[in-house]
């Protein structure tokens, strides 16, 4: 019984020294003067002293002091206020899983692009360091339309006249690993900005040439620019609604032997969900 009690004593000691630290002892002296700290020694109807939080000891005689109290502890209260309101500040701060699908206009293109459909989805790790600043990284799947067209030769006595044209039609696919920072605005609901680079590297093509020219089978490993834009919708206590618009242009060509460039645009649809409680 004994052990037991001291354990209770142990476990709600911490409770007790935060809540005296709240609290100090005030004293009101005739002269208009308010003396705050603790007090150290008191000598009934004789004398008090008391220590202030700069270490400093005051003595008074009971006839020069009107009255005396206990008070609230401002400077602790305003601290633990700071402190409530900068952990609601960084509300966001942590990591997040999200997964997002995006459906929109594509094009793997020479010159003049031909969009047709395309999509972009895959799984997101956020890293939030705060509100407003984070990183994402993640894995995507990638699906893009291929259009080339071809003009062959000219009539040798008609420099202008063309012989014969045809064009390429298709799709490939990739799967990519995005590197992106993350700019957000708002607290419940809010804004974000994503820029960033996505290395995308291929798995299959498939094209259609009437000629059996077409030489386009080298796949090489794409560098891309990307961009989020849009909307965060808090839905729950950990989890958000991402809606946006999607921007994919490649940096470097689809294909080995062409100059290929790469396009998607679209609408991101997405969530997350918030790890780290």
């Amino acid at each position: 019984m004994k052990n037991i009690l001291i354990f209770l004593a142990i476990l709600t000691l911490p409770s007790v020294i935060i809540a005296q630290n709240n609290w100090q002892d005030v004293v009101y002296l005739k002269n208009g003067s308010i003396i705050r700290g603790m007090i150290v020694e008191q000598i009934p109807n004789v004398s008090l002293k008391i220590q202030t939080t700069d270490r400093s000891i005051f003595v008074f005689n009971f006839n020069e002091i009107a009255k005396i109290t206990k008070e609230e502890n401002l400077l602790n209260s305003t601290n633990q206020m700071s402190r409530e309101i900068q952990k609601k500040q960084n509300i966001h701060k942590g990591l997040y899983l999200g997964f997002h699908v995006i459906p929109g206009a594509s094009s793997v293109y020479i010159q003049d692009p031909i969009f047709k459909a395309g999509f972009n989805s895959g799984v997101d790790f956020d890293v939030y360091f705060n509100d407003h600043i984070g990183i994402e990284a993640g894995v995507s799947f990638q699906y893009l339309n291929i259009y080339y067209y071809y003009d062959y030769g000219y009539d040798p006595n008609h420099l202008l006249v063309k012989i014969k044209g045809h064009s390429i039609n298709g799709y490939i696919t990739s799967v990519g690993f995005p590197i992106k920072v993350i700019f957000r605005i708002g607290n419940k609901h809010g804004f974000f900005f994503e820029p960033g680079l996505n290395f995308y590297h291929p798995l299959s093509n498939k094209a259609e040439d009437p000629y059996n020219s077409y030489s386009g089978t080298q796949m090489k490993l794409v560098i891309s620019e990307e961009i989020n834009l849009g909307m965060m919708i808090k839905a729950s206590k950990h989890t958000y609604l991402k809606f946006g618009l999607f921007e994919h242009y490649s940096l470097t060509k689809y294909f080995a032997d062409e100059n290929s460039k790469g396009f998607l645009f679209g609408l991101n649809i997405g969530f997350l969900y918030k790890l780290n409680q």
